[in-house]
């Protein structure tokens, strides 16, 4: 979910939908980092619900979800925000453990199954979850169909062959899913062999680009010709027509005699939307309101069937939208991948120059 979003975070300013703040006696204050274009029918579709009007604030794409993420956390005193949204899971991580977010029992969500929301998909404590996680992307392939044919190999070691020197394309692994990404590849691979990786990137001239929809749409246009990004971005381009492909990586596959069979052959990085309320918001009985409904079967509903094709976590919807399941998920625990984002960063920056 990349494209689109309102740049307000470094304004301090606020996007209102249905109306101007003073209009709204009964609101809510929501940060996301989801696309607008995404976001905006959804909080539609809960204004007419409810009645209680969404004061909407988002991130650049420059900056996706650590800007907010940094701007939580400086408000953590004297708290704007009544819910958090994020397009991914580390940040959210990260404000829980930082004591940002207020634990939540959502009692509709947890009885959509029968052991209770799934348990890699939730964090908390005895009180309730700080965060849900819901409506699943994955970390992916994309490839320019007309110059890359059905062996590519789709591992992450692929990358370095010198078949593609200068063709291959990354996100800035600073900020947005690419953060992820790369907390989960040095979770699975140690240390060594993710240096070994990001140098063999380095020596076959990859490009790092500002955001996930700039890498589908350099592959688009034969800039490039391989790239990683998430599912939604590949689909948003094939909507367009744009000559472009979907790789997923297999679990235990290598590329090579040499090929470290963790790097490559971790299988799919799952991205999960997060959901959570602010501790100490403004408007808590509206926050849980709110929370509630991004966690319904019907917001999974809205995004499954949205371009952005997000994979349902509810179990009927994962039957009815079986097309958009994402296999091989990867071995490496959100909280696995968490523990090792920041030092997956710093050697990224030193690696890669950026």
């Amino acid at each position: 979910m990349r494209r689109l979003v309102v740049a307000v975070w470094a304004l301090s300013a606020l996007v209102v939908l249905g109306g101007c703040p003073d209009e709204a006696q009964d609101q809510v204050v929501l940060y996301s980092s989801v696309d607008e274009t995404y976001l905006r029918p959804i909080l539609e579709d809960f204004e007419a619900s409810t009645g209680i009007r969404v004061r909407y604030v988002g991130d650049t794409e420059a900056t996706k979800t650590f800007g907010l993420v940094e701007r939580l956390i400086d408000e953590r005193d004297d708290p704007r925000a009544d819910v958090w949204w994020s397009s991914e899971h580390l940040g959210s991580i990260r404000l829980s453990e930082l004591g940002v977010l207020s634990a939540h029992r959502a009692e509709g969500a947890e009885g959509a199954f029968s052991a209770g929301w799934p348990s890699q998909l939730r964090g908390g404590g005895p009180e309730g979850m700080t965060w849900y996680g819901f409506a699943l992307r994955g970390r992916v392939f994309v490839v320019n169909t007309e110059h890359v044919d059905a062996s590519f190999g789709a591992t992450l070691g692929s990358l370095t062959d010198p078949s593609l020197r200068g063709r291959v394309g990354i996100a800035n692994p600073r900020f947005g899913t690419t953060r992820a990404h790369m907390g989960a590849i040095l979770a699975a691979a140690g240390e060594e062999a993710f240096v070994a990786w990001l140098e063999a990137l380095v020596a076959n001239d990859v490009r790092v680009l500002p955001g996930n929809s700039d890498v589908v749409r350099a592959v688009a246009t034969g800039e490039i010709y391989v790239g990683l990004t998430d599912t939604d971005d590949v689909y948003a381009g094939r909507a367009r027509d744009w000559p472009i492909g979907l790789r997923f990586e297999a679990l235990g596959m290598a590329s090579g005699d040499d090929a470290d069979p963790i790097v490559d052959g971790m299988g799919s990085v799952l991205i999960p939307n997060t959901a959570a309320l602010v501790a100490g918001g403004p408007n808590p009985a509206n926050a849980r309101v709110l929370l509630d409904y991004i966690l319904s079967p019907r917001v999974e509903r809205l995004l499954a069937e949205s371009e952005s094709g997000n994979m349902p976590v509810h179990p009927r919807l994962a039957e009815e939208f079986a097309g958009l399941r994402i296999p091989d998920a990867s071995g490496v625990s959100m909280g696995e991948a968490a523990e090792s984002m920041d030092r997956a960063i710093e050697l990224c920056v030193e690696v890669l120059g950026l």
